[in-house]
């Protein structure tokens, strides 16, 4: 965890780096995405309508809360396959929505130091920072904000690069969970009756296994 030293919380610094802004507003539309998807998911499996399922769902804390009612749901209704396939979509985004929480609740920063890079601090590291600072004793404010600093945990410091990085993961747990949804739809067409399923599961199944952050999960809910 890295000490950043003679910091300053300053969200304008996100305007002075290439793709910040941009890239923060992507992880927090993909987030809303993935609630209301998880909603989907849970309609089909469920064989309930989609906006009550999301009036329930609703009633719920948390994106994890609500994701660990879909599995419950996914693994008392579907067979071992089918459930790994959803689990495994679960897995895959797991890292997206601890990020999405991040860059929604951590204050963003800057320092000389890093003139190139944002930083976001969780609450509770400002706090320790600040409770810090509190109990010094400094000659001048020039000399107090240079007794600032703060930790901040590895991977919450962020170049254009990294931006760049994060919206491509973004881009990729929103097609993890927009296959997910239509992988149940295809499971509860299954309880329906009609046209073969198969085919149209196992298609999806490969578009899923295209994505890195889905193949590992899923091998590993398989085995």
């Amino acid at each position: 965890m890295p000490t950043i030293h003679n910091y300053n919380p300053d969200p304008v610094v996100l305007d002075r780096i290439a793709g910040a802004l941009t890239c923060i507003s992507q992880v927090i539309a993909v987030g809303t995405m993935i609630e209301i998807r998880l909603a989907a998911i849970l309609a089909a499996i469920a064989g309930s309508d989609v906006v009550s399922t999301i009036t329930l769902l609703d009633r719920l804390r948390t994106v994890q809360s609500k994701e660990d009612a879909v599995m419950a749901v996914a693994k008392e209704k579907l067979g071992n396959e089918d459930y790994a396939v959803l689990a495994a979509a679960s897995l895959a985004v797991k890292g997206h929505r601890a990020r999405r929480n991040s860059f929604c609740h951590d204050v963003w920063a800057s320092a000389a130091d890093f003139p190139d890079a944002a930083f976001s601090i969780p609450a509770k590291q400002l706090a320790m920072s600040n409770a810090q600072f509190s109990a010094t004793d400094p000659q001048s404010f020039a000399a107090a904000v240079a007794m600032l600093e703060v930790d901040v945990p590895d991977g919450n410091v962020y170049r254009a690069a990294d931006f760049e990085k994060v919206a491509a993961e973004a881009s990729e747990a929103a097609s993890v969970m927009h296959l997910a949804h239509y992988y149940a739809d295809w499971c509860r067409r299954a309880t329906r009756g009609g046209p073969a399923v198969a085919p149209a599961k196992a298609e999806l199944l490969d578009a899923l296994n295209a994505h890195p952050s889905f193949r590992g999960p899923y091998e590993r809910k398989r085995r």
